[in-house]
């Protein structure tokens, strides 16, 4: 690099760390904002008698709400681990207090939820920062595959109904977790590894390195081996099924607490849908997932089993929130006297 071009290079970094700390920033900012636009269609006249019926709720469905919120958040912590599982093996309880920590930081911008994992899992367990992303990219490719064939499948058929899509949006997502496997398997042997060199040539051409030697290329070795393993990916992809349904019960029963004409085959499709828009979310999972949902089941009538109602959805997933929040908030806490992650400031990163 000559002078001009470091000189150039410094003047420009302090304005994309500008743009780095303002993003997330307006980020949450259009969340909040989302937020406030669902609450004005929750409590909108059309929806007064809603509102009614969420001030009469049941302590059963309260109880079955939190419960399903608690369940679904434990689910994801045993994902977790047994993703790793061919690579290390973690404490189980460990990882369903980190994702409790995590859940609970995602609604914040700056993506703390992802900085905590890492972090965490870097002081605590003296996991490399490259070997957590190798972990949290197979994690994301199972997460990924059985969501989006759940909505694939849901749209294609419009809706989830009968038997036959009961039968199609339940087996073909692990039908994609089979195929997952045997696309993994192609670079997770020795062999594999000369082949994802192969692969990694160019790059390591333009960069003018050997990237058979360095430590990232065996780390994104490792996340091929995660995906390569049968019994945990086909594992992950049953428990990832169990809490697509755990959430889409949980959809269901809140749109009965509101009135909402729900069936629990359009709460399957909805489920996924509201899932993937909070995983995909750039910005923290507050008012993106609800905004959208609510926009997509308000104007499509794919989540919506009588097309003439006049109410919204805004009410039901402005619910399932609120239980959420809740839940996250006692797993948090319940998270940081497990692993009293304050202690790990004190040590030194791997």
């Amino acid at each position: 690099m000559t002078d001009q071009e470091q000189v150039q290079a410094n003047q420009t970094q302090p304005g994309r760390s500008i743009a780095r700390k303002i993003i997330p920033i307006i980020g949450f900012l259009i969340g909040l904002a989302l937020i406030g636009w669902c609450l004005n269609l929750a409590f909108s006249p059309e929806n007064r008698q809603q509102i009614t019926r969420l001030s009469q709720i049941s302590s059963t469905s309260l109880v079955l709400l939190l419960g399903l919120s608690a369940a679904s958040l434990a689910l994801n912590g045993i994902i977790f681990w047994l993703t790793l599982r061919p690579v290390r093996k973690l404490r189980v309880l460990d990882l369903v207090a980190v994702n409790g920590i995590a859940s609970f930081l995602s609604y914040l911008p700056f993506k703390l939820s992802v900085i905590t994992r890492f972090a965490i899992h870097n002081k605590r367990d003296g996991m490399t920062i490259l070997s957590i992303g190798a972990w949290m990219l197979a994690f994301a490719g199972v997460l990924l595959t059985v969501a989006l064939t759940m909505v694939i499948v849901g749209v294609a058929m419009n809706g989830i109904n009968g038997t036959l899509g009961m039968i199609l949006v339940l087996g073909l997502p692990m039908v994609a977790c089979g195929l997952v496997v045997a696309m993994a398997k192609v670079f997770s042997s020795r062999a594999g590894f000369s082949r994802l060199c192969f692969v990694a040539k160019p790059i390591g051409f333009i960069l003018k390195k050997d990237l058979s030697h360095t430590r990232i290329l065996h780390e994104v070795h490792a996340g091929f081996v995660m995906l390569a393993s049968p019994v945990p990916v086909l594992g992950c992809g049953v428990l990832r099924i169990i809490d697509l349904v755990i959430q889409a019960l949980r959809m269901f029963v809140a749109a009965s607490v509101m009135g909402y004409p729900l069936t629990l085959g359009m709460a399957m499709l909805a489920a996924p849908v509201h899932f993937l828009l909070a995983v995909l979310s750039p910005f923290g999972i507050m008012g993106m997932r609800e905004a959208f949902t609510t926009l997509l089941a308000d104007n499509t009538g794919l989540l919506l089993n009588d097309p003439e109602s006049s109410q919204t959805f805004a009410g039901v997933v402005l619910m399932v929130t609120a239980v959420e929040i809740i839940v996250n908030i006692a797993a948090a806490g319940l998270g940081f006297l497990i692993l009293r992650p304050d202690r790990l400031l004190k040590k030194t990163p791997k």
